[in-house]
């Protein structure tokens, strides 16, 4: 029997843009810290668009190509999903979302481990273990025999007794270790299982925080910071997502 023929996965670019003006005698006064003005508000722009980016990443949204277009986000491509049982799941192409109509329920190491199984079985070994400060705490706080306290020996003669750190930086799962990654802009109400070789962010040839200049008004000199990018997805089943989480 032959094998199965693969499918390329689609997406769009999405364009993010943040634009900015400095005066022209703000650029020119001696200033504490910075020689250029203009130098120092690209970073910053191009800073905050790094953020922008990442938050939209986390978001519930299929691809589009209506204006303005949008990229499908890391929830439209992820089809092994640790969920209630009210809520769909999509197809993995990027054309939809989950309607995480579940009741919201709390983080639980039984998801976790459900989802990781799920992404083995078809194949995946994800490996990093994406949280936001919230679900990281909540992660921390639960307790397992799977789960191992931290013991200091401080010296090779003398161990002091097993110390609880309280906090989790590694899950050791029966189908993999997963690094737990902390992530401000990550949503409460999921977390993720990726597997870091299969995704990736593309972007249009010259368009990654590039800067195009803006007419100028007045005495001010304007300009954009702007990027063209798109979420690659190359295996959408390698990942695994644990969704309708209630934490707070």
């Amino acid at each position: 029997m032959n094998p199965t023929a693969t499918t390329r996965l689609g997406n769009y670019h999405q364009i993010s843009a943040q634009a900015a003006q400095v005066s022209g005698t703000l650029e020119v006064v001696d200033k504490s810290g910075r020689d250029r003005e203009t130098a120092y508000v690209k970073i910053q722009k191009s800073l905050e668009q790094r953020r922008d980016i990442d938050k939209a990443l986390f978001k519930n949204e299929a691809r589009s190509s209506s204006d303005p277009r949008k990229c499908g986000k890391l929830l439209s491509y992820i089809t092994n999903m640790s969920l209630i049982s009210a809520s769909t799941t999509p197809a993995g192409t990027g054309a939809d979302v989950s309607d995480m109509a579940g009741t919201n329920a709390a983080l639980t190491l039984a998801k976790v481990d459900a989802a990781m199984k799920a992404a083995y079985d078809d194949g995946g070994s994800p490996d990093m273990f994406v949280v936001n400060p919230a679900n990281k705490v909540a992660f921390s706080d639960l307790s397992s025999g799977s789960i191992v306290t931290n013991q200091l020996h401080m010296t090779a003669n003398a161990p002091k007794d097993a110390i609880i750190i309280g906090s989790v930086s590694m899950y050791l799962t029966d189908f993999g270790t997963l690094n737990v990654v902390i992530d401000r802009q990550a949503a409460n109400t999921e977390v993720m299982l990726l597997d870091k070789d299969y995704y990736s962010i593309g972007h249009l040839p010259g368009r990654l925080f590039s800067v195009s200049d803006v007419a100028a008004t007045g005495d001010a000199i304007k300009f954009a910071i702007v990027s063209e990018w798109t979420l690659i997805m190359k295996a959408p089943k390698a990942h695994a997502a644990v969704v309708d989480l209630s934490t707070t």
